[in-house]
């Protein structure tokens, strides 16, 4: 399936982010990028969006997909509820 139409269709953040990390774990290429296939800024959403979208690539009603600049998968889910900014 394409990868674009693969992420638009996404049911929930949980499927969202399973998509995401699976291109980033399957294409071992440091040279093809998710970002060289897909607009980031432009992911769907699953809930109401949050004041301030600094660094949340997408959310759903309880928590947000961010991107994992340390180690292990490429982006992760976290709670809403910290101040998370």
């Amino acid at each position: 399936m394409n990868l674009n139409k693969e992420i638009q269709e996404s049911k929930t953040l949980q499927d969202l982010l399973e998509i995401l990390n699976s291109f980033e774990r399957d294409e071992n290429d440091e040279h093809d990028r998710l970002e060289h296939h897909i607009d980031l800024c432009d992911l769907p959403t699953f809930g109401k969006e949050p004041e301030d979208t600094t660094e949340i690539f997408s959310w759903d009603g309880t928590h947000y997909l961010i991107q994992n600049t340390c180690t292990g998968p490429a982006f992760e889910i976290v709670s809403r509820k910290g101040e998370f900014k």
